[in-house]
């Protein structure tokens, strides 16, 4: 909050920092290996950066639409950079699974083509009964 104490309040000068998004693209695997897909008939999954410091620069890409059941699973669009707690959740026919799977941070600190994250299904931690 900036409060203005005597003088001329006109003159106070607010200087907002938004740095540049840039384009970040890649795959998602799924314990390495690209995930099977039985149908293109539903979107296969969304991504999400969550970045570290600053929530306002949070973003979700869908993973792209197939036209074959072979294609990677590819996902794109514009953040800022920082530090990002990454994640993906199948949709669909996806073979992702269908709860947040937890990938390794990612750091953004220009454009990125061939990031690609890796969904290790192997480590799911156990769930109590309630």
């Amino acid at each position: 909050m900036v409060r203005a104490t005597g003088g001329n309040s006109s003159a106070i000068v607010l200087n907002v920092v938004d740095p540049a998004a840039v384009v970040v693209a890649g795959t998602v695997t799924r314990n390495g290996v690209l995930p099977a897909t039985t149908s293109c008939a539903s979107t296969r999954g969304v991504v999400y950066l969550k970045h570290e410091t600053n929530s306002h620069y949070d973003v979700a890409f869908f993973i792209t639409d197939c036209t074959s059941t072979t294609q990677p699973y590819t996902w794109s669009g514009a953040v800022r950079p920082g530090k990002y707690k990454a994640s993906v959740e199948g949709r669909g026919y996806s073979a992702l699974p269908h709860w947040l799977v937890p990938v390794p941070d990612v750091t953004i600190t220009g454009p990125i083509s061939n990031l690609v994250l890796l969904a290790d299904c192997r480590r799911r931690g156990s769930r109590s009964k309630g």
